[in-house]
């Protein structure tokens, strides 16, 4: 098992209320440029604060999100402001190296915090044609059509 006081630890936060593979090659990209890579999970009243309800129950999201091969942890999060859980590792001894996100809403704070550690943000391109938003649309819009 890797020791993440040792290893090159990767931080990304996400919802993953409804898993796409868009989040697993997102995963499997963060993985492969650490050793151990911690995944923050926002509970149920986070998202609907700052984004929508939430179709999944927290726990059950973090139970998906801690089934994928590329995940080494899964931490509830305690605040949406990525900083506060990284500080909270980097007070626990992990060595943390990098804050890995998509493209699409960067959060300034995670960035000044990774960069004041020594640590480095590594933003991926968003993954093509796939999304949550997508998908809830594709449901609503199909659950209308079959609707008689």
């Amino acid at each position: 098992m890797t020791d993440p006081k040792k290893a090159r630890v990767g931080y990304a936060d996400m919802v993953a209320d409804i898993l796409h593979w868009g989040h697993v090659e997102f995963l499997k990209n963060c993985k492969s440029m650490c050793d151990y890579l911690v995944i923050e999970v926002p509970n149920d009243k986070l998202v609907a604060e700052n984004k929508r309800e939430s179709f999944i129950p927290f726990e059950k999201r973090k139970e998906v999100v801690r089934s994928i091969r590329y995940v080494d942890e899964v931490r509830d999060s305690i605040s949406w402001n990525p900083a506060v859980l990284m500080s909270q590792l980097v007070s626990e001894g992990y060595n943390l190296k990098y804050y890995f996100h998509g493209d699409d809403k960067v959060d300034p704070r995670a960035v000044e915090y990774i960069e004041s550690v020594g640590g480095e943000a590594r933003i991926t391109p968003y993954v093509e044609g796939i999304s949550t938003t997508y998908l809830t649309g594709l449901i609503v819009d199909r659950g209308k059509q079959n609707v008689r």
